[in-house]
């Protein structure tokens, strides 16, 4: 231990002992230079005279009791400061004695004018007076030069007022330099003071650091049995494992105690008592497993640990129970603010605060624990279903018809049924996690899965031919689709092919029961239709009124007959996909003007008028003319019929991105709603209603939207039913190269909805 005010080998500085001192050094140091000079003046000046003598006698004795006596312990601090006051006036009068000895204004001792004030400076920060004395030399040194010069005259000579300049000059430099003396002084003595309060705050600390590091080696012993405890509980995965752990390492760390876990399966359940350490086998009473129970109810509704001196009294459980009153602290088992359960334990002496707080830190590891028990338990039983599922799944798959191929993402094979496997020919099972190239190298199914992994916002469809037998052309439609992760990202694609060569082969005679037909039907309407002609030109005989109106009819409807014949013919070569594309720049005003001349006597006929509103300079398109005037004709024709006398028929247009838009406006009977999604479709033509007296093959609209989308355009219609139909047409300026333009219905479902945007209706 260290002396009071002693601070790590530092001595405090008292204000009094530490001033005598240091005036004991300086005044001793300062007053045996000036007394040495003095002498040493005399003997060369020739001074060396009694009074002479005497006066620097006076001045070493007195000095020397000045120097001395405020040192003296009798000496009481105040008499001591006045006798250092004494002893720089002394000094001050003596050197101006000197001064005037030695020629007055012309001495060079004004030197040592500047002991006593850097003595004054050293000693400022205790004493300030000292420094302020000490500036009397300015008077004396006046005195002491007037007394040798008997006159003035020398305030006016430059080296006197320089020699005073630099006296005043040192004077000033002394202030300064004794100011910042006492400030470093009063910050030393702050420090001294903090390094003395630290010190003492650091005795009481290593006091407590001894108690702490005597308790913390306890606590390590603790500490690493619960640690063992965590550890052993940890390993474990089965959820019985860990309940039983968690109680028995509970157990080890509070000393033998019988410990008691009761768990919440789900949230908002009362807790269960589950497991238990005791020194048998035997299931705790039922009195006690009703306490327990309670108990730990009431720390998971609290969620924080719990201790009871008197666990039956303060659960006013009764003494009927005929329970003996135990200790019991608890805590609950919680995870991210969720309730597991709660971890207890009993004893006949009361627990300690340490104690609760060691089961507190055990059960926030024994949660974590029981919670990954738990999950592991639920992914077992969820890894058990799925396997079931899939188990399931697969026997369904491989059961169906239809072929099944499942890819990653990468197009690695997952999975493949028989179905698929006799498809492709393949004799075994192939390796899965294989490319499927490996394996099937249909480059149309390879396609097809591409074009589903670029685009995999939409299912793919796509015809799949396999290579020709002897008598038949095996053809499978092909559906892709993509399969996602829960996070979206694409896992893998799943194709189903399903065997359309019969439907292929039924399309096929169709088509040339339709071809055949057709020609038969075209040679005898030529014949009839000229027989009639000739009647009516009267070359056979004159012909009455009635015979001319039946053969009129005949006519008309003859000719209606020879227009679904060409429809039949014109679909029968379109299906074929014999048919191709001849673009050229075309004008398409002016191929609307041509068209509706060919229709206004039609149009006239039925009381309607047709109007171009498209401009002369309206910008020219690539795209076949004699496919567009088909177009043209088919949409201008369906308005004359569809528009009831009276009526006018209008095609308008606008330039859009890259492409033009025409509109082929009518004040006709309009389409419902209902009908829009259908009437592109083949054959198909809107039942009942006013629209029953126009019926005709249902190919026109069909054909129409097929040679616009072979164009890369898009024909839709709008308009409210009752108030006419507007069908849009969108064609691109230019046609890209990337393929032969061909015109093939046999890729088209024989009825199926048109793509559509959020601004297009169905057609027609």
């Amino acid at each position: 231990m260290e002396r009071k005010g002693e601070t790590f080998g530092y001595r405090e500085p008292v204000e009094h002992t530490e001033l005598f001192a240091l005036e004991l050094r300086l005044a001793a140091a300062t007053r045996l230079i000036i007394a040495a000079l003095g002498l040493a003046l005399l003997v060369t000046g020739g001074l060396l005279r009694a009074p002479a003598l005497a006066l620097l006698l006076v001045y070493v004795v007195l000095g020397t009791m000045f120097s001395v006596l405020p040192a003296a312990n009798w000496l009481i601090p105040q008499v001591g400061r006045a006798l250092i006051l004494a002893g720089t006036v002394l000094d001050t009068a003596y050197i101006s004695w000197l001064v005037y000895q030695d020629g007055g204004a012309t001495s060079r001792l004004f030197l040592l004018y500047l002991l006593p004030l850097w003595k004054g400076a050293l000693l400022y920060p205790y004493m300030p007076q000292a420094l302020m004395l000490a500036v009397l030399f300015a008077p004396l040194y006046v005195a002491a030069a007037f007394a040798a010069a008997g006159s003035f005259y020398f305030v006016r000579q430059a080296d006197f007022l320089a020699t005073y300049a630099l006296l005043f000059a040192m004077a000033g430099l002394s202030a300064y330099a004794g100011h910042t003396f006492s400030v470093r002084q009063q910050r030393i003595r702050r420090l001294y003071h903090l390094l003395s309060t630290k010190n003492l705050d650091l005795e009481r600390k290593t006091s407590v650091l001894q108690r702490t590091a005597t308790e913390l080696s306890n606590r390590v012993v603790e500490l690493r049995s619960l640690q063992e405890g965590i550890k052993a509980i940890s390993s474990a995965l089965a959820l019985e494992d860990v309940l039983r752990l968690i109680v028995e390492n509970a157990s080890q760390v509070l000393a033998g105690s019988p410990c008691y876990l009761a768990a919440v399966e789900q949230e908002g359940q009362k807790p269960a008592l589950l497991t238990w350490t005791a020194t048998s086998e035997e299931a705790p009473a039922p009195a006690l497993l009703a306490l327990l129970e309670q108990v730990a109810q009431s720390i998971v509704q609290a969620g924080q640990p719990v201790s009871h001196p008197h666990v039956v009294r303060d659960m006013q459980f009764g003494e009927q129970a005929g329970l003996a009153d135990q200790a019991l602290i608890g805590a609950p088992l919680m995870v991210e603010g969720r309730p597991l359960g709660a971890l207890m334990a009993l004893s006949p002496r009361p627990f300690t605060d340490e104690q609760l707080d060691l089961l507190a830190a055990f059960a926030d590891q024994a949660a974590v624990a029981l919670k990954n028990a738990r999950l592991y338990r639920d992914l077992a039983q969820e890894k058990r279903r799925s396997e079931e599922k899939s188990s399931e799944l697969e026997a369904i798959v491989r059961g169906i018809g239809d072929g099944v191929i499942v890819t990653d993402a990468q197009l690695r094979l997952v999975l493949i049924n028989p179905s698929a496997m006799r498809i492709f020919g393949l004799t075994s099972p192939p390796i899965m996690g294989q490319p499927l190239r490996a394996y099937v190298r249909n480059e149309a199914l390879l396609e097809l899965l591409e074009e589903t992994r670029k685009a995999p916002a939409q299912m793919a469809v796509r015809e799949i031919p396999l290579p020709p037998t002897r008598d038949r052309q095996p053809v499978y439609q092909g559906l892709a689709s993509v399969l996602r992760s829960a996070d979206g990202d694409i896992s893998g694609i799943v194709t189903v092919l399903r065997d359309i060569t019969g439907q292929k082969e039924l399309e096929r005679m169709k088509s040339n029961f339709l071809s055949v037909i057709s020609h038969e039907l075209k040679t005898p309407l030529h014949s009839i239709k000229g027989f009639v002609d000739i009647i009516l030109m009267g070359k056979t005989g004159p012909i009455n009124e009635v015979q001319r109106d039946f053969l009129s009819t005949v006519k008309d409807q003859t000719a209606q007959l020879q227009r679904l014949i060409n429809d039949l013919l014109e679909f029968s070569r379109l299906e074929s996909g014999q048919i191709k594309l001849q673009p050229e720049m075309m004008a398409v005003s002016s191929l609307v003007d041509e068209v509706m001349e060919k229709l206004r006597p039609l149009a006239e006929q039925g009381g309607l008028t047709l109007v171009n509103e498209l401009p002369a300079d309206f910008p020219a398109i690539e795209a076949d003319p004699v496919r567009m005037e088909q177009v043209f004709s088919n949409l201008i024709d369906n308005a004359i019929k569809f528009t009831p006398a009276g009526g006018t028929i209008t095609v308008a247009g606008e330039v859009i991105a890259d492409g033009v838009r025409l509109y082929f406006k009518d004040t006709g009977i309009g389409i419902p709603l209902e009908e829009r999604e259908r009437i592109f479709d083949r054959f198909y033509q809107i039942e009942g209603g006013p629209t029953r007296p126009y019926r005709g093959t249902g190919l026109g609209l069909t054909i129409c939207k097929h040679i616009v989308e072979r164009h890369h355009g898009r024909i839709w219609v709008e308009g409210e039913p009752g108030q006419g139909a507007i069908f849009v047409v969108e064609l691109p300026l230019r046609l890209p190269r990337e393929e032969e333009l061909s015109l093939d219905f046999s890729a088209l479902p024989s009825s199926s909805a048109p793509e559509r945007r959020d601004d297009a209706g169905a057609g027609r």
